[in-house]
């Protein structure tokens, strides 16, 4: 499954302390990450390069958006006015684990595909489709009907904050989502600190795709 900028830099974000700069990618669009190993070669589009900063040339040619995951400092100035979206991760200890652990950040949402396509193709069952997205999501979810009917939800999910979001006694949405949901629609721009947003990663989007035509999908940060 092809990533962007925001999902990697908020996955390494929760290990290293790691700095953004540059264009962001926000389309899923960056394949399995590779070691730039100097050399001289042109940076390919939408590939993801994992380097030391002392490994990288000070202008080298681009061929189109791509991201750099570097360590040990501040890549050369080139970089900042360049298509590079760049995450400057400051405390790995060494390349070696830096590029496993950005492996394993993909090996994470591609079993998280495969789990959906196999949902898909056999039960399409929605409940199902929230149950495996936990992982990945860590939140509350639910999917809602035009009659604003639960579907689906998070059951595992036991903190305060979302059993407030539960059904309320005929399976439907509780009323103070709706006034929730009504300050969103009036913001221009979603605040960190709102209790409930609509999904708009694009990953979620791709993946559910499915049953975002009929259904809305919820999920509470």
């Amino acid at each position: 499954m092809e990533l962007n900028t925001d999902i990697l830099f908020e996955a390494l974000s929760k290990i290293y302390k790691v700095e953004a700069a540059g264009c962001t990618l926000t389309n899923l669009s960056l394949d399995l990450p590779e070691h730039y190993l100097g050399g001289g070669s042109a940076f390919k589009k939408d590939h993801v390069y994992i380097a030391r900063t002392d490994q990288l040339p000070p202008s080298p040619e681009l061929e189109g958006p791509a991201l750099l995951i570097c360590l040990g400092g501040s890549p050369p100035n080139w970089y900042f006015n360049s298509e590079f979206s760049l995450l400057i991760v400051k405390t790995a200890p060494d390349i070696l684990t830096l590029f496993n652990k950005v492996q394993a950040i993909y090996r994470k949402y591609n079993e998280w595909a495969d789990a959906l396509d196999k949902i898909l193709e056999t039960t399409a069952d929605i409940q199902e489709l929230i149950d495996v997205s936990l992982p990945v999501f860590n939140n509350f979810m639910a999917v809602i009907d035009g009659q604003m009917n639960y579907l689906a939800y998070t059951r595992e999910m036991s903190c305060k904050t979302c059993k407030s979001f539960l059904p309320d006694y005929s399976g439907k949405v509780p009323i103070m989502i709706f006034k929730n949901l009504a300050k969103i629609q009036k913001a221009e721009t979603l605040q960190p600190e709102s209790d409930f947003i609509p999904t708009g990663s694009s990953f979620s989007t791709a993946k559910f795709s499915l049953v975002s035509s009929r259904f809305s999908l919820y999920t509470i940060h």
